[in-house]
């Protein structure tokens, strides 16, 4: 058996076995189509999934546009952890779900402070807000 090792950037590293024939390893006889055809790319699910979550359009300054971004990141967060998991139980009650949101709000919670407490600087001092606010998320799967 002869191996390829087929990598691609993003996506795990497979090994395809394929047979040699004894003429093949000689060099007496043509590599077979499989051996010809190179390399092989195997699509495989990314490790992680994330989300970016935009406030650009909320005035974080005030309660109702930090209670707006808590809804989107609630939202994202359901999302990426169904997305992210791995089917064992009931989604709504299991531990690794509980585990996933603990760990969504957990990287949240920081963006969401960090924005909010730049909004009310920029409000008292009547400066422009980032040109690209979000808040981003990533989960292993």
């Amino acid at each position: 058996m002869s191996k390829i090792r087929v990598s691609v950037p993003g996506m795990i590293a497979i090994l395809i076995a394929t047979p040699v024939h004894a003429a093949e390893v000689a060099g007496t006889r043509q590599p077979s189509a499989v051996a010809k055809a190179g390399p092989v790319a195997a699509m495989a699910k990314p490790s992680t999934v994330s989300r970016r979550i935009g406030y650009g359009d909320l005035d974080l300054a005030s309660a109702s546009g930090q209670a707006d971004l808590n809804r989107r990141v609630g939202s994202a967060v359901e999302a990426l952890c169904q997305e992210a998991s791995t089917g064992e139980g009931s989604y709504w009650s299991n531990a690794p779900t509980i585990r996933c949101r603990a760990s969504a709000w957990g990287q949240a919670t920081p963006q969401i402070d960090r924005a909010v407490h730049l909004a009310r600087d920029i409000a008292r001092t009547a400066g422009s807000p980032p040109a690209s606010a979000g808040i981003t998320i990533v989960l292993a799967r």
